[in-house]
């Protein structure tokens, strides 16, 4: 079903004979066979795996919109192939010539079936009508019951029950009918032999009968007297087991729709129930609809007043900066002091009178009055490689080398091709050696081998970032007599060192360095 749905309404699939609730929204009540697909946001489809015959009907999807409820109704056929009801079917039978036989064949599917009798040699069928000596003949015959009337031995064989609804397949079964053949007397041959003989001898002569022709009539009339009798009785009693089986189906159906009434009742009960609980999920839903638009709009407050805290923090940056000191050269710019080594256990007399003497140095005079707060301001680390190309023979010992700037303390360590960690030990000697803000590292790699050829990094990591640096080593080739027992030979720069960009303070500085120990000085307000 296809129906612009909005967020509060609730979709239910039911049987629209007994109004059995099958699904509500995706969630399936009864069989699993049953599912609900939304295909699109307002696509609802109710699918049946597998179907079967029982599932025949009219469906109805209902949606619960306000004020008035909505519903659409589609109805299912389910066709069924033919199958032969064995216990309804008569088998083989065997019967006296000149009896009536009766061949039944029944058959379930939908739609019904329809019964065709043909033989199973294909030849013509031999058929009396009632009270008629003579036989028509007729390739196949409609309807569920064969009747044979003064069966003959000409009408013996196997015949066909075949039952089709153009649904494939057509069934069939093979119901075979055998007729014991009728003998006669040995008067009534002696008469048959005397009264051939008679007309051979006397063509011209007529037989006498020896009785009169009343008597043959009452003969007849007897005959045909006892014929009906019997045909009498025998419809008495297929009437009485008729009436008899109508009367037991009669009663069947009584305790079948009572218990039909039952179920309905039942039904209407449960729902009663399922109405109700809907009603309460449609109260706790908005319940919670409301708490969620509370929510949203308590987390709006909430962001106004951050974004109103971000303003402030804004407002008071904006005055930290206007309140800080920046010391100007001879050329008029914004100059931050740099590679300014802290003392051990510096204090903040230290750097107070550090920046006495800075002042006192660019001309401007500052006291520990004018100074409100004063600390350094840590930066990230900075990795300077003094050869990152080296070149080495095979057999000696190679030494890479790292200066590292930083403040606070880094942690500092070599890796191979980016990926392996190296370890002091008998093939790598790491050693570290610290001068205030400075750090030398220093890696060996003894027996310089093929396998040692490749790319080096030297990190180093503190809180405020990381940084590394990388050295290319390759193989030089030499004459055994010019090895000795440690290299350490520069080669071409190769590669760039990763590090922060910065600003040049003045042509005194002529080596860039990352590391700055940034002294601002906030005034008193």
């Amino acid at each position: 079903m296809d129906e612009t749905l909005g967020m509060n309404v609730v979709v239910g699939w039911l049987r629209a004979e007994d109004q059995t609730v099958l699904s509500l929204n995706d969630r399936v009540v009864l069989s699993p066979r049953y599912s609900v697909n939304l295909d699109t946001p307002s696509t609802w489809q109710l699918r049946i795996r597998p179907l079967r015959a029982e599932d025949r009907g009219c469906y109805m999807c209902q949606i619960n919109t306000q004020p008035s409820m909505k519903w659409q109704i589609g109805c299912i056929d389910v066709y069924v192939p033919p199958d032969i009801i064995n216990e309804e079917t008569s088998a083989d039978v065997s019967a006296q010539e000149l009896d009536n036989v009766t061949l039944i064949c029944r058959a379930s599917g939908h739609p019904p079936p329809k019964i065709t009798w043909r033989r199973e040699d294909h030849e013509p069928m031999l058929l009396k009508k009632i009270g008629n000596r003579d036989f028509y003949k007729v390739d196949s015959y409609t309807g569920s019951s064969l009747h044979l009337w003064r069966v003959d031995r000409r009408q013996m064989g196997a015949f066909l029950c075949i039952a089709a609804n153009d649904v494939p397949p057509a069934v069939s079964k093979r119901i075979i009918l055998n007729v014991n053949c009728h003998t006669q007397s040995e008067s009534d041959l002696n008469s048959l032999q005397l009264s051939a003989s008679f007309v051979n001898t006397n063509r011209n002569k007529r037989p006498r009968h020896t009785q009169s022709p009343g008597e043959e009539d009452h003969d007849l009339k007897q005959e045909i007297v006892a014929l009906l009798n019997g045909w009498k009785s025998e419809l008495d009693s297929k009437f009485n087991d008729m009436c008899a089986r109508q009367n037991t189906l009669i009663a069947k159906i009584s305790t079948e729709i009572s218990e039909l009434k039952t179920q309905t009742f039942k039904i209407k009960e449960s729902n009663d129930e399922i109405v109700a609980s809907m009603s309460f999920i449609n109260k706790q839903y908005e319940e919670i609809k409301s708490g969620l638009d509370c929510l949203q709009k308590e987390r709006l407050e909430q962001r106004k007043c951050l974004e109103n805290l971000e303003r402030k923090m804004q407002d008071l940056q904006l005055k930290s900066r206007s309140s800080s000191i920046s010391m100007l050269d001879d050329r008029d710019f914004k100059c931050p002091v740099r590679n300014v080594p802290p003392k051990e256990k510096e204090n903040s007399e230290d750097l107070t009178s550090t920046v006495s003497n800075i002042g006192q140095a660019v001309g401007i005079p500052i006291s520990a009055k004018d100074l409100r707060d004063i600390y350094r301001l840590p930066v990230p680390p900075t990795v300077i490689v003094p050869n990152q190309l080296l070149g080495a023979p095979l057999g000696t010992d190679v030494v890479l080398e790292c200066t590292i700037e930083a403040y606070p303390n880094t942690i500092n360590y070599w890796l191979k091709n980016r990926g392996e960690m190296l370890l002091d030990g008998p093939k790598y000697s790491i050693s570290e050696e610290r001068i205030s803000y400075r750090a030398m590292m220093k890696l060996t790699i003894r027996h310089f081998s093929k396998s040692d050829i490749g790319t080096y990094n030297c990190v180093s990591t503190n809180s405020l970032g990381k940084s590394e640096g990388t050295l290319r080593l390759y193989e030089i080739k030499l004459y055994p007599s010019s090895q000795s027992a440690e290299v350490n030979i520069g080669g071409l720069t190769e590669g760039a060192v990763k590090q922060k960009s910065h600003n040049t303070c003045s042509h005194a500085f002529i080596r860039t360095v990352d590391l700055v120990a940034l002294l601002i000085l906030r005034v008193l307000m």
